[in-house]
């Protein structure tokens, strides 16, 4: 591949990472949860339609699964302002069920020294990049783990960096939600 050609994807990649950025600025994720298990993908966007007051909205329901009790969540893509909107409801109605909403909490993440809080450009620690993120070792990548989980953010085993199971992570979202509460008075 010539230069010119690599420096013009570099460019494009470029380009398309900072729209993506601006793009996230733009939506929220939303989760969905207690809705019968005959719900439809359907009727959950008209139901958020009319909890909007909006003839028709544009909305992204994802990942309608199966979840205990014979119940369903779903995940939704959607407009700021229009999340923002159907957070202050706090519940909308959709089939027999009263569904309660929840915005995605997520943390920022460093991929270079994969500690949270700044990302890579901003990144002071060690370069970890090259190494596994299931075990942390440097002689493959994850793909080709064979190894116990260990987890660098905590220093523990029995995980992987980043995983939900990580006292570090669990202590991050706690700190973030309170903070949106706290907020929100």
């Amino acid at each position: 591949m010539g230069q010119e050609k690599q420096k013009y994807l570099i460019r494009l990649l470029k380009k398309k990472s900072q729209e993506q950025q601006h793009l996230y600025c733009l939506i929220k994720v939303l989760h969905l949860k207690n809705l019968d298990e005959v719900t439809t993908i359907e009727e959950i966007t008209a139901a958020i339609c009319s909890a909007l007051s909006i003839e028709k909205c544009e909305v992204d329901v994802r990942g309608l699964r199966p979840a205990y009790g014979g119940k369903q969540n779903a995940t939704v893509i959607i407009a700021k302002d229009e999340a923002n909107k159907l957070l202050q409801l706090g519940q909308i109605p959709i089939g027999w069920m009263n569904c309660k909403m929840a915005e995605r909490q997520r943390e920022i993440k460093c991929y270079r020294c994969w500690q949270y809080g700044h990302i890579k450009s901003q990144c002071e620690g060690p370069d970890r990049s090259s190494q596994c993120v299931k075990c942390s070792e440097t002689a493959h990548k994850a793909v080709d783990c064979k190894n116990e989980p260990h987890c660098i953010s905590c220093n523990q085993g029995g995980h992987q960096t980043g995983s939900n199971k990580c006292p570090k992570i669990r202590q991050l979202r706690m700190t973030k939600l309170r903070s949106n509460i706290s907020n929100q008075d």
